[in-house]
């Protein structure tokens, strides 16, 4: 449960911005009503440097979490959608949302709610766990999960929103419902078991388009991973799917130019958001702003690098483990390039000092690049440590942007990763055709990623934008 969140940013968007536009009473009164409903919690996320605020021209990283809360809902709507009444800390939706600077294109990347982290206080466990030892809402949990994504990721995050399981059905209602094309019919019999001879989730949708899904059908759309072929994994890709289906929704007049739908969306995201103070007020609205012109097309979906599931000796599932070795690059290809990297100017190659690594290469591999460097100009040394990665990397941390950039232009086809657990440049080797001039491409390169369908190791992600339309398992 709980892959309902995302979304409810660009409904955010889409609603406030028509706000500004309209710019009449109604649309004001709408916003005002909305601002004042929303609940707000700290957030100060200590990884890497202090937030960046919500302001036009400004990149940003926001953490989006759903949770199963359902406080404020009536009667009719707990019968409707068919479960008790729960508080809910349990964060099974955890995305963030990078909008670069610019404004032309987005970025939404999920991270599987099993997925195995560093715990606050020690140890390890799923991540979905995280918030609520972080202490819930109103006790750091919002700023525990955030410090998480960022050591696993190196990405700074800006700020914080969350949206309950009500506030999901609730906005499905509002806009009218999404139109799903599934690729094969789902109902009872379809996730049916020994344990459950009725199904799960109460699905019952038809093979092909199935048009205006929302409420109950909506939330068993992207609850549903019992089945045939389904999985926590094929669950994050309903849940982009339905943020596709929602964007396109969004784009129409029937909705952008409604008023009275209008207040409908606004009325439906308050009852059940909650944000940090940086986004309080007026703030969301610059972000609103910042994806007001954002087509289908430019925003990307994708959920980060995994290699399956981990057992402990004994064979019990502990979660899903990730693959630390082709996050970095996955970051880098999925986000871009910060815009401090973008605007760095090259330096001389002789203030350049970086240690080479062999990575996914032969042992030698990178004494041979160390020394091809040092002839052409820079200040290299080989290292015989650990350093494996799925590609070839050129790793920096803040402040030796100029560095990076002018290794990289002696490596054509390495990929700059900013991270915080580096305190030099670095090159790191990988199993592709990367090289240094003046160095051989390696014969057989490997292929730097695995996919597979129904759940399992998918190191090399698809990625959707919410153009697609193509049919969902």
């Amino acid at each position: 449960m709980g892959h309902w969140a995302a979304w409810g940013v660009k409904v955010l968007a889409a609603a406030l911005s028509v706000a500004v536009l309209v710019g009449s009473g109604l649309a004001w009164a709408s916003y005002r009503s909305f601002s004042s409903a929303i609940t707000v919690v700290p957030f100060t996320p200590k990884g890497g440097s202090s937030p960046r605020p919500a302001a036009a021209g400004s990149e940003q990283n926001i953490l989006i979490v759903g949770d199963d809360s359902r406080a404020g809902a009536t009667p009719a709507e707990l019968a409707d959608i068919g479960t008790d009444y729960s508080e809910g800390d349990n964060t099974d939706t955890i995305m963030v949302l990078h909008l670069p600077a610019d404004g032309r294109s987005a970025s939404l990347m999920s991270f599987p709610r099993d997925s195995i982290v560093k715990l606050p206080g020690g140890g390890s466990g799923k991540i979905n766990s995280v918030y609520s030892l972080g202490g819930g809402d109103a006790g750091g949990g919002p700023q525990a999960l955030a410090d998480v994504l960022t050591t696993i990721t190196g990405l700074r995050i800006d700020h914080f929103i969350k949206v309950g399981m009500l506030g999901f059905y609730r906005i499905s209602k509002a806009v009218g419902g999404v139109d799903i094309n599934l690729c094969e019919a789902q109902n009872a019999s379809t996730e049916a078991d020994a344990t459950h001879p009725n199904g799960y989730s109460g699905i019952d949708l038809k093979k092909g388009w199935n048009y205006d899904v929302q409420g109950k059908q909506a939330l068993a759309f992207v609850r549903q991973r019992h089945g045939p072929g389904l999985s926590d994994y094929t669950r994050i890709e309903r849940q982009r799917y339905f943020i596709a289906a929602l964007f396109r929704k969004l784009g129409t007049p029937s909705n952008l130019a409604n008023p009275l739908k209008l207040q409908r969306i606004i009325s439906s995201v308050s009852s059940s958001l909650t944000v940090d103070a940086g986004l309080q007020g007026t703030k969301l609205l610059t972000v609103a702003s910042q994806m007001q012109s954002l087509t289908a097309g430019k925003l990307a979906l994708a959920t980060i690098p995994m290699l399956g599931e981990s057992t402990d000796s004994a064979g019990n599932y502990l979660g899903e483990q990730i693959d630390q070795d082709a996050l970095p690059a996955f970051i880098a290809k999925f986000v871009g390039q910060p815009s401090k990297y973008e605007k760095a100017a090259v330096v001389a190659r002789s203030t350049v000092s970086v240690t080479v690594f062999n990575g996914g290469r032969p042992n030698g591999s990178a004494a041979t690049a160390a020394t091809a460097l040092t002839g052409l100009g820079f200040r290299a040394v080989a290292s015989e440590a650990d350093a494996s990665s799925a590609t070839t990397q050129i790793r920096y941390p803040d402040g030796m942007q100029s560095q990076a950039k002018t290794l990289l232009a002696a490596v054509p086809g390495a990929i700059p990763v900013l991270t915080h657990t580096v305190t030099s440049v670095q090159l790191v080797l990988g199993p592709d055709q990367a090289h240094v001039q003046g160095v051989a491409a390696p014969a057989n390169p490997s292929s730097p990623g695995t996919s597979t369908d129904g759940g399992h190791a998918q190191s090399d992600p698809q990625v959707r934008t919410a153009a697609d339309s193509a049919c969902i398992q």
